[in-house]
């Protein structure tokens, strides 16, 4: 454009309003990269709460199989009790 400008084949408000409405380009294409990389930042850190999530819910599952065999087996020896009390 500047060369245009310079051979006088476009005239100067050709020439600045082009040159601003590429500077408005050029900062509208920063504002834009600069959202784009808070978005990355934002699916970065919401992946890692979702993987520290899953590995609390595996804990969390753990903990209630360990529960729930602890009261398999305190059921089974309440029947035990029960059956040896009626022997006797």
């Amino acid at each position: 454009m500047r060369e245009l400008l310079d051979r006088g084949l476009i005239a100067r408000q050709e020439f600045d309003h082009a040159e601003a409405a590429f500077r408005s380009g050029e900062g509208s294409v920063e504002a834009t990269r600069q959202r784009v990389d808070v978005a990355h930042a934002e699916v970065a850190q919401a992946e890692a709460e979702v993987a520290a999530q899953e590995v609390a819910l595996i804990q969390a599952r753990r903990l209630l199989e360990g529960a729930e065999a602890a009261l398999a087996e305190a059921r089974s020896r309440r029947r035990e009790v029960t059956i040896r009390g009626r022997r006797r």
